[in-house]
């Protein structure tokens, strides 16, 4: 499991996780600290990202996640780091998210407003390239990828939570995000108190 160090814009925009040439995450901690992203999967290969898209990809990651006040995008890229896919999830008041995704806007639907469900994953985004759920958790949640041959990314909102898989332990807070490898097939996330995330794969 790693984290990144994240990438400030002018616009006061924030690069939480990418792969894009000239805004490539790089790991802020840990044995990996300093490795680019296309560094990162040259090293792990599909242990890391899972075995298609390694095979799709190479060392490109191809899910970029931003974030600007109260909005988090999420683009599914190319090779040549060309949006596919583009979904954005706004933060509202009370544990309720809005989601405006790019098959959305082409067909002119309105946002969708969902409510988050304690310690039920709400599923509000899926495409044929990325799957995103909403975690509200007051409590330890046992998460199985191990069908899904993908990696994870753990988009922390509010609160912190332990991230615990194959013996290794990651403490991760309120704007941070989290790569989880695709050797990951299962996850326990054990909240200090209440933590709210996006979990998305591909």
């Amino acid at each position: 499991m790693w984290t990144f160090s994240p990438i400030k814009e002018e616009n006061g925009r924030r690069i939480e996780i990418s792969g894009v040439s000239g805004m490539e995450s790089v790991v802020d901690a840990g044995p990996d600290r300093g490795l680019s992203m296309g560094e990162l999967i040259s090293k792990y290969e599909g242990e890391l990202v899972g075995a298609r898209t390694f095979s799709r990809f190479g060392n490109f990651f191809p899910l970029t996640v931003s974030q600007q006040g109260d909005v988090i995008e999420l683009s599914f890229n190319d090779n040549e780091g060309s949006d596919v896919f583009l979904a954005s999830v706004e933060i509202l008041p009370d544990s309720t998210f809005r989601i405006q995704d790019a098959i959305g806007l082409e067909k002119g639907d309105d946002a969708v407003v969902y409510d988050a469900i304690p310690d039920i994953p709400v599923n509000v985004v899926r495409s044929p390239h990325f799957t995103t759920n909403i975690l509200c958790l007051d409590r330890e949640l046992m998460r199985d990828y191990i069908e899904k041959d993908t990696f994870v990314v753990i988009i922390a909102l509010e609160g912190e939570a332990w991230l615990t898989s194959r013996g290794e332990q990651l403490l991760i807070k309120a704007g941070q995000t989290a790569l989880v490898s695709a050797l990951s097939t299962g996850l326990i996330i054990n909240p200090n108190g209440e933590f709210t995330a996006l979990e998305t794969y591909i």
